[in-house]
C-alpha cells in the first residue's frame, strides 16, 4: 500500500470522520453564536440610542422652551416699542422736522440673563447619538448662541446704567445715541441700538436651532425605532413627541426664511 492509500484510508476512517464532523460543527456554532451576540447588541445598542435620544428631546424641548418664554416675556413687546420709536424718530429726521415726533419713552429695564440647558444637550448629544451633519451643525450654532447672549444682555445693562447717569432722555443726542443714528456732525453712536438688535437676533437664533436639533433627533429616533419594531418585533416603546402647534400660532417662533441661506448648505435628499 502506498502513501497515498494510508492516508486515504486513514481520511476515511471513523476517527478521522468524527472528528471533522466535530470541528464543523464547531466552527459553523461558534459562527452562529457570533451572529446572535452581535445581533443582541445592535439591539441593545438600539434600544440605548432611543432612551439617549428620548432624554435629548426632553432637553432640547426645555432649552427651546426658555428661549421662547424670554422673549414671550421680555424682549417681544420691548422691541416692538423700539422698533416702532426708532422708525419715528428717522421719520422726524429725514423730514427735517415736518414729521412729529412722538413721545419716545426710553426702556431702561435691564434684562436678566437666560439658563438655557444647552451645554447638557451638547453632553447628551456629541459622542452619544447619530446626528446628521444639518442636526450637528445646528447644534454648533445653538452652543454658540448660548455663549453669546448673556454677554450681551450684560453689556446692554451696563450701558444703562451708563444713560441714567448722564440724564437728558428728551435731547436730540440723546436720541442719536439711543437710535444709533446719526447726528449733526454726521458721527454715529451705535452701540446701543446694536446690542438691541443683537439680542433679538441671538434669541431668535436660540428659538430656531434648538426647534432644528429637537426635529433632527426626531428623526434619528424614528431611524431608531423603525429597525428595533421591524428587525426585533419590539412594539412596546415609543419616541417622546411634543406638540408646537399651539405655539406656532403666538408670532414668537422666527420664520424660516430669516436661515434660508443656512438651510441651503442642507439641501433635501
Amino acid at each position: 500500500m502506498n502513501c497515498f492509500d494510508t492516508i486515504s484510508t486513514w481520511l476515511n476512517s471513523n476517527f478521522v470522520t468524527s472528528l471533522i464532523g466535530a470541528m464543523a460543527g464547531a466552527y459553523f456554532g461558534a459562527r452562529a453564536a457570533k451572529g446572535i451576540a452581535e445581533k443582541a447588541k445592535i439591539k441593545d445598542d438600539l434600544l440605548k440610542s432611543l432612551k439617549q435620544i428620548n432624554s435629548a428631546l426632553v432637553t432640547a424641548h426645555g432649552a427651546c422652551n426658555r428661549f421662547l418664554t424670554y422673549k414671550a416675556q421680555l424682549t417681544s413687546q420691548l422691541m416692538k416699542d423700539y422698533k416702532a420709536s426708532k422708525k419715528n424718530w428717522r421719520e422726524y429726521l429725514e423730514s427735517k422736522g415736518q414729521v412729529a415726533l412722538q413721545p419716545v419713552v426710553a426702556n431702561f429695564v435691564s434684562l436678566p440673563g437666560i439658563a438655557a440647558p444647552i451645554e447638557v444637550l451638547s453632553n447628551q448629544i456629541y459622542g452619544e447619538i447619530d446626528l446628521s451633519p444639518k442636526g450637528s451643525m445646528a447644534l454648533i450654532t445653538l452652543c454658540g448662541v448660548n455663549s453669546t447672549l448673556n454677554g450681551v444682555i450684560e453689556r446692554r445693562n451696563i450701558l444703562i446704567e451708563e444713560f441714567k447717569k448722564l440724564g437728558g432722555f428728551n435731547t436730540e443726542k440723546f436720541f442719536h445715541t439711543y437710535f444709533g443714528t446719526h447726528d449733526t456732525k454726521s458721527s454715529q453712536d451705535s452701540k446701543y441700538s446694536d446690542l438691541m438688535h443683537t439680542i433679538e437676533n441671538e434669541i431668535d437664533d436660540g428659538i430656531f436651532f434648538s426647534m432644528l436639533v429637537s426635529e433632527e433627533l426626531e428623526l434619528s429616533g424614528k431611524k431608531a425605532l423603525r429597525e428595533l419594531k421591524e428587525n426585533y418585533g419590539i412594539k412596546d416603546i415609543n419616541l417622546i413627541k411634543f406638540d408646537m402647534s399651539a405655539i406656532r400660532g403666538l408670532d414668537l417662533i422666527p420664520n424660516d426664511d430669516l436661515y434660508k441661506d443656512w438651510l441651503k448648505a442642507f439641501p433635501k435628499p
